[in-house]
């Protein structure tokens, strides 16, 4: 009668190569041995509690290389660098169209490799499959911490949202932390812009900037105030040399004279279509401009020059801020004031979305303020109903 064989051998021959305790530091660990297609061994190795949970995660090694193959293998060791270094390759460039459709690259590449800069910092050499939920919620808290806003951190979160959707699409990851526990974007703590002006306000802004002789600035807020175009589509809004002609399409003077000073076309490049609408121009601004045009020397009245052929004029528009001490007025705020007039007026919500551009008849809602001047005009109604 053959002797007893011992546990350990029994434990050994059932879990085979699955449970590897290291010599040196005595240590278990789950081994798992993966041939690839190329002939050679790869062995993955992770800590385990003992034999028994060592079968478990060896399990589960398998059946990630089922499902995802070799690009299981490339995600596990890839760190937040390397997937960083791959994205901004493959999709932080300039945008290319084709027949008015984005096919590649991103408007703001500029502004999201900046965006990344910030995320290498904190994230670089860390395991992209160690990103967690609770990893990033805890970046997200100290961040708040310092002072920054949601929505810069709700920008920075939306590309990283990009950056994980991506690394599982490429099966180099199983999840992305974004799809578990509560939202970390939160848009709905973002303070949304309300600013407006009065009539008062907005003729001593006209009159302080005609004052600036060299600069264009009087005509581009009129143009602003009066057509409800996106200052990106008056003029080229930081060009580079890189973006040149790619994500501007800047008014021209026969985008004016094309359509008698009626009215304008306008080219935006919001989402994926270059897309063009037009915009109606205002008496005073047909004034405006001829009265520009003829200033101009004959050798430089060329229709196909740009209006604002500036890219800032931020200098300009900083002088007539701090003298009025309007600090916090924009230049995009402007057409916010287009949009509330245009309701004190009855104009149709949908036509005025069509106008001003928008996809989302909500975000032509945001552009609508309730001011001092329309709460007076409600009162005025109210009260001429209520006297009869």
């Amino acid at each position: 009668m053959s002797k007893k064989e011992p546990n350990s051998n029994k434990k050994r021959r059932r879990y085979g190569s699955s449970y590897w305790i290291d010599p040196a530091s005595k240590l278990g660990y789950a081994r798992v041995i993966i041939q690839q297609p190329d002939g050679k061994n790869k062995q993955i190795t992770r800590r385990a509690k003992n034999a028994t949970h060592a079968e478990q995660i060896a399990e589960e090694i398998r059946a990630e290389y089922a499902d995802r193959g070799e690009s299981y293998l490339t995600g596990r060791n890839q760190t937040f660098d390397k997937l960083a270094d791959w994205y901004e390759k493959e999709f932080l460039v300039p945008p290319r169209y084709v027949n008015g459709q984005k096919i590649v690259g991103l408007r703001t590449f500029e502004n999201e490799k900046n965006k990344l800069v910030r995320l290498r910092s904190c994230f670089g050499n860390t395991l992209v499959s160690e990103i967690s939920y609770d990893v990033l919620n805890a970046y997200k808290l100290k961040r708040l911490d310092t002072g920054v806003s949601i929505a810069t951190v709700n920008r920075d979160f939306e590309l990283l949202r990009a950056m994980f959707r991506k690394a599982v699409r490429r099966k180099w990851l199983k999840e992305s932390p974004f799809d578990f526990g509560e939202r970390l974007i939160e848009k709905s703590l973002e303070s949304r812009r309300t600013l407006t002006i009065t009539d008062k306000q907005e003729k001593l802004i006209l009159d302080e900037a005609k004052k600036l002789k060299r600069s264009r600035l009087y005509y581009l807020l009129l143009a602003l105030l009066d057509t409800g175009a996106r200052p990106s589509e008056l003029y080229p809004v930081n060009e580079s040399n890189e973006d040149t002609e790619i994500t501007f399409e800047p008014v021209r003077w026969c985008d004016f004279f094309e359509h008698k000073f009626e009215m304008v076309q306008l080219v935006s490049y919001k989402g994926k279509e270059r897309k063009v609408r037009l915009a109606p121009v205002t008496e005073r601004l047909k004034a405006a401009l001829l009265d520009l045009w003829e200033s101009l020397e004959e050798e430089k009245k060329n229709t196909d020059d740009r209006v604002f052929p500036s890219a800032s004029y931020k200098t300009a528009w900083s002088k007539v801020r701090s003298e009025l001490k309007i600090a916090d007025l924009r230049l995009r705020d402007l057409r916010r004031n287009f949009r509330t007039r245009l309701g004190k007026m009855g104009f149709s919500d949908d036509l005025a979305q069509r106008i001003l551009g928008h996809e989302q008849r909500q975000m032509t809602y945001h552009y609508a303020e309730a001011d001092i001047e329309t709460v007076l005009q409600a009162k005025k109604l109210l009260d001429s109903n209520l006297a009869k």
